[in-house]
């Protein structure tokens, strides 16, 4: 009898347990961008790395840009949000010159992203109406 009451009380705890699992598919992980609108960056080492709901920009060469967004894919279309400076150490602070995620290609947070991801996940192209943005999975 005892060890039925054990089995169902571990039951209990499992059930009432949820793990959070990402929707995202091959959207998720480390992305470098190669290209804006056909053209190389300026800063060649600029990330998009996704994970869950949010979204981190990096900038790897000299470090100054580190942002956190939060993003929403649904439908083949991505929407940007909630955009933060990323600084652990005093607390992130809200972004409010959204001009600085231009070297990012991210123009206007308003304007959401037609997702087109290539294979199983090698390359993705980000598309605005005004700007294309081409991304390669680390």
């Amino acid at each position: 009898m005892r060890n039925i009451l054990l089995i169902f009380i571990s039951m209990l705890v499992v059930s009432a347990c949820t793990l959070e699992s990402s929707k995202n598919g091959y959207l998720d992980g480390a992305w470098r961008l190669v290209r804006i609108n056909g053209e190389v960056p300026a800063q060649t080492m600029l990330y998009w790395n996704f994970q869950g709901k949010m979204l981190v920009l990096d900038d790897l060469m000299d470090g100054k840009g580190r942002f956190i967004l939060r993003f929403e894919h649904s439908d083949g279309i991505l929407s940007l949000s909630q955009p933060y400076i990323y600084d652990r150490e005093n607390g992130d602070k809200e972004l409010k010159d959204s001009t600085l995620l231009r070297p990012y290609g991210i123009n206007d947070l308003n304007m959401p992203f037609a997702i087109d991801i290539k294979g199983k996940g090698e390359s993705m192209t980000l598309k605005t109406t005004d700007t294309v943005l081409e991304l390669r999975n680390l």
